[in-house]
C-alpha cells in the first residue's frame, strides 16, 4: 500500500492484529486521497475514481481530493490506514520447514483441535459444501496443507500494491489463520484444520503491516457476494473514539455487517489483544469487533501443555492473559493460545501453549559473524537480520574487525548477508545477479562487498565426488543506494575476486588452506562444466577498515528471479484472539455443512447454545461460553 506524506493521525492504543499486543501502540492515519462515502448506487459519484463499489450497501470507496468528494456527497469520512507494531512473543518460537516436519494429523502439538474434539467432529462432517473467507494478510497458495482447500479463482487482493492474493514479503499471519480454519493435513503428514473440506477464499487486505479500513469493508461485501457462509476477520483497531469520525465508521461498519448477516454470511471477529474490559470503555469502540451482527471471540489457552509449568499450570479453556473481554461484547471463547512470559528464554518449550499451524518463512539462509584465522583476536561485531514492513529485506549492521597490527586484511573478516538456493543447469559465466539495496542513514557506504555464485562440477565417475567452487567479486565499487548488476565474468582476470575451490564464502575465510587474496581455481575450471546451485550477497569488511556497515538488501535477483520474495512453507506457533476466531469460523462451517438450510443467525445460535461457561471462570471472558463443536453439530 502506498504511503502518503499528507495524513492526519488518530492516536489509539492496543494494536489488534494477531499475536499478543498488550502494551503496544497503533497509529491510525486518515488518508487524504481515499474516502468512504455514503451514496445511492452510482449517483453523485461523477468525477470521482471509484475504488470499491461495495454492491449491496449504500456506501462506496472513492479516490479523489476532499474538495471533490464534498461536492459530490454529503456524508463521508477519510479512509484509515492502520499500521501495527508486531508483538515479540510470536517471534520467539521455532518453525518447522514443511519438508522436515514429521508430524501426523492430530499430533500432540495441536492441543486446540484435541480439546475441541475436532477429529470426532470429522466423523460427522469436515465442512463439505461450505465456503469460508479469510480477510487477512494473504494465504500462501503453495503451502501443502492449504493448496487443496484454497479457491485461487475467487481469492482477491483488495490493496493497491499491485500483487495478487498471496502474502507480500514475510507476513504469515493470514496463512496461520487459514490453516486453523481449513488445513487439510497435506495428505497425511501435515496439520489439522477445523473444516478441511470447506472452500477457502483468501481476501488480502494487508500490504506489509498496513491495512485500510475501506479495503476490509470491501472484502466483507465481496465475501457475501461470493456466497461465503462465514468470513473470518482476525484484525482490528482499539480504541477508536465513538464521537466524530468514529460515529461514521461505526455506521458504515454496522451497515456492511448487517448486510452480511441478512445474506447469510456469519462474520467471526477476534475480540482483540489489549487485555481490555470492553464494558468500561463507553466512549470508545473496537473496530470491527463491536459492529452489529458480528460473532466476537475471546481467546483461551493452557499453561504447561507438554511441559512442567508448576503452579502456573492451567487448562485449555482458561482465559489467555492478553484477551479483551466483556459480558455484552464477547459471544464465545475459543482456543487462541496462552503464554507464561516468565518461562520464555529458560529452555522449556513454553511455546507449546500457543496454537500450532501453518506458517512460512522468507527464503534464504542468513549468515553473519567474524571469520578467519585471527577471528578470536579481532572479533568485530556484524549481524544480519530480516527487516522491513513486510519482513522481506535483509539488513547487515555492525562494526567489522579493526587493528593497526601488521596482518593481512583477510586474517579476520566480519560480514553478514544471505545465501540463496538458485538452480541453473550449466554455468556459462554470464549469469546475472542483481542486488537492490539501501545504505544506513549515518554514512554513505558503497554497494555490497561480496557477490558470489556457488557452482558444482559433477564427479567424473559414479564413485567420485563433485567439486564445489565459488565465483566471487568483492569490493564492489558502485555508489550507494540503488542497484548493482553483476555477472561472474566481471571477475575473470580483471577485477578483485576470482574462482575459489570452496562451497561458500565463509569457507574461503575459515579454511587455512585457502588464501583469500589468491584465487585457487580459474575460469576454465567452471565455465561450461559446473552447475549453478546458489547465490550469496554479503557486506562487511576486514582488518584495517574501521567504518561501520549498515546496508539493507531490498531485492536479490538471479536470472530475473527475485530470491528475497518467495516463501518456504512450514509449521509454527502463534497466539492471539486472531487464532481463536478461526477456530470458531471453522466450527461454523461444520455446523453449516451438517445443517445446509441454516442461515447465519441459526449457525451462530447453534454455536451459542452448545457453549458453556467453564466452572470457576468469569462469564465476561466467554459470552455464551467455551466453544463446543460436537454439541453444536
Amino acid at each position: 500500500m502506498p504511503r502518503h506524506n499528507r495524513r492526519t493521525f488518530l492516536k489509539v492504543g492496543g494494536a489488534l492484529l494477531g499475536g499478543i499486543a498488550v502494551g503496544t501502540e497503533v497509529t491510525a492515519a486518515t488518508r487524504t486521497d481515499r474516502f468512504i462515502v455514503k451514496t445511492r448506487g452510482k449517483r453523485g459519484l461523477r468525477g470521482l475514481d471509484v475504488v470499491h463499489e461495495m454492491p449491496g450497501v449504500n456506501f462506496a470507496v472513492v479516490r479523489g481530493s476532499e474538495q471533490e468528494v464534498k461536492r459530490a456527497v454529503k456524508d463521508y469520512a477519510p479512509d484509515i490506514e492502520i499500521e501495527l507494531n508486531e508483538p515479540d512473543v510470536n517471534e520467539d518460537v521455532p518453525t518447522f520447514d514443511a519438508s522436515d516436519y514429521e508430524g501426523q494429523p492430530g499430533d500432540f502439538l495441536q492441543w486446540d483441535k484435541a480439546d475441541l474434539n475436532v477429529p470426532e467432529a470429522h466423523e460427522t462432517t469436515e465442512g463439505e459444501g461450505t465456503r469460508v473467507a479469510v480477510i487477512d494478510s494473504g494465504v500462501l497458495e503453495t503451502h501443502p496443507d492449504l493448496a487443496g482447500p484454497l479457491n485461487v479463482d475467487l481469492s482477491r487482493n483488495f490493496t493497491d500494491d499491485g500483487g495478487d492474493h498471496n502474502p507480500v514479503g514475510g507476513d504469515d499471519h493470514g496463512t496461520h489463520v487459514a490453516g486453523i480454519v481449513a488445513a487439510d493435513n497435506a495428505e497425511g503428514t501435515g496439520v489439522n484444520g477445523t473444516a478441511p473440506k470447506t472452500d477457502l477464499v483468501d481476501c488480502r487486505v494487508f500490504s506489509g503491516e498496513g491495512a485500510s479500513f475501506a479495503n476490509i469493508l470491501a472484502a466483507v461485501v465481496y465475501s457475501v457476494n461470493v456466497d461465503a457462509d462465514a468470513a473470518n476477520l482476525s484484525l482490528g483497531a482499539y480504541p477508536i473514539p465513538r464521537q466524530g469520525l468514529g460515529s461514521f465508521y461505526g455506521k458504515v461498519l454496522n451497515s456492511v455487517m448487517t448486510y452480511a448477516n441478512k445474506e447469510g454470511t456469519l462474520l467471526v471477529l477476534s475480540a482483540g489483544n489489549a487485555g481490555a474490559d470492553l464494558r468500561k470503555d463507553k466512549n470508545f469502540i473496537s473496530l470491527p469487533n463491536e459492529g452489529a451482527q458480528g460473532l466476537s471471540v475471546a481467546a483461551t489457552g493452557p499453561i504447561g501443555y507438554g511441559w512442567d509449568a508448576g503452579d502456573r499450570e492451567a487448562p485449555p479453556e482458561s482465559p489467555a492473559f492478553y484477551t479483551n473481554y466483556g459480558t455484552n461484547d464477547i459471544v464465545l471463547g475459543a482456543p487462541g493460545g496462552d503464554a507464561d512470559l516468565s518461562a520464555i528464554g529458560t529452555g522449556v518449550p513454553w511455546f507449546y501453549d500457543l496454537v500450532f499451524n501453518t506458517v512460512f518463512a522468507p527464503t534464504g539462509n542468513l549468515v553473519s559473524g567474524t571469520f578467519g584465522p585471527k577471528a578470536e583476536d579481532y572479533p568485530g561485531d556484524v549481524t544480519a537480520e530480516r527487516t522491513g514492513e513486510d519482513g522481506g529485506n535483509v539488513t547487515v549492521q555492525g562494526t567489522p574487525p579493526y587493528t593497526t597490527d601488521d596482518v593481512p586484511w583477510y586474517a579476520s573478516v566480519g560480514f553478514g548477508g544471505a545465501e540463496f538456493a538458485a538452480s541453473k543447469d550449466t554455468f556459462e559465466g554470464d549469469e546475472t545477479v542483481t542486488v537492490d539495496y539501501e545504505t544506513g542513514v549515518d554514512h554513505e557506504r558503497p554497494a555490497p562487498d561480496w557477490i558470489s555464485i556457488y557452482v558444482t562440477v559433477p564427479a567424473e565417475s559414479d564413485d567420485g565426488d563433485p567439486t564445489d567452487y565459488v565465483v566471487i567479486d568483492w569490493q564492489v565499487s558502485e555508489s550507494s543506494g540503488s542497484s548493482v548488476a553483476w555477472t561472474a565474468s566481471d571477475t575473470f582476470g580483471d577485477g578483485p575476486g576470482g574462482v575459489f575451490e570452496a562451497s561458500n564464502v565463509v569457507e574461503i575465510f575459515e579454511d587455512p588452506e585457502i588464501d583469500p587474496s589468491s584465487p585457487s581455481a580459474s575460469e576454465s575450471d567452471v565455465v561450461g562444466e559446473a552447475e549453478v546451485n546458489g547465490v550469496g550477497v554479503f557486506s562487511g569488511g576486514g582488518i584495517g577498515r574501521d567504518d561501520p556497515v549498515n546496508i539493507t538488501y531490498t531485492g536479490v535477483s538471479f536470472e530475473d528471479n527475485d530470491l528475497l520474495i518467495p516463501q518456504d512453507p512450514g509449521y509454527g506457533w502463534k497466539a492471539g484472539t486472531s487464532m481463536a476466531a478461526p477456530n470458531v469460523a471453522g466450527a461454523a462451517a461444520l455446523v453449516k455443512s451438517a445443517n445446509p438450510n441454516y442461515n447465519a443467525n441459526q449457525v451462530e445460535s447453534a454455536l451459542k447454545r452448545a457453549a458453556d461457561v467453564p466452572n470457576d471462570y468469569d462469564k465476561a471472558f466467554y459470552g455464551s461460553g467455551y466453544l463446543n463443536i460436537l454439541d453444536a453439530l
